[in-house]
């Protein structure tokens, strides 16, 4: 009876070893077809989902998101793609101000655009 148990862990064992040893990760890219600018495309979706009145305008605004300079701040640091796109938590599902999430078609304007990197004109 031991054996059998040794022999079943051990086709277990094999099996889980070898089922993870084609798994890979990979980034998911956008297909972007043309080359997406803050001034034409960007900066119109912003001004409707977050540079608006008790969000992302003014000096009292975490981040003035009313022109390319206040929205560039936060290029380097990945806070924009991390909040927008991978975590989604901007625009915030909580608001009641604005928009609450993203479409489709948004989001890949916002990941072609950082792909590109943030082309202003």
């Amino acid at each position: 009876m031991n054996l059998v148990s040794v022999f079943i862990n051990c086709c277990f064992l094999m099996v889980f070893i070898f089922s993870c040893t084609r798994d890979t990760i990979s980034e998911v890219e956008s297909e972007c077809l043309e080359v997406i600018t803050y001034t034409d495309h960007i900066q119109p979706l912003v001004n409707g989902t977050c540079a608006y009145t008790g969000c992302h305008v003014g000096s009292s605004a975490p981040g003035n998101f009313t022109t390319y300079d206040g929205l560039a701040k936060f290029f380097d640091n990945d806070l924009i793609e991390r909040e927008v796109i991978r975590d989604r938590t901007m625009p915030p599902n909580s608001s009641t101000l604005g928009p609450t999430e993203l479409s489709d078609e948004e989001l890949e304007l916002f990941k072609c655009w950082i792909q590109a990197g943030y082309p202003k004109n």
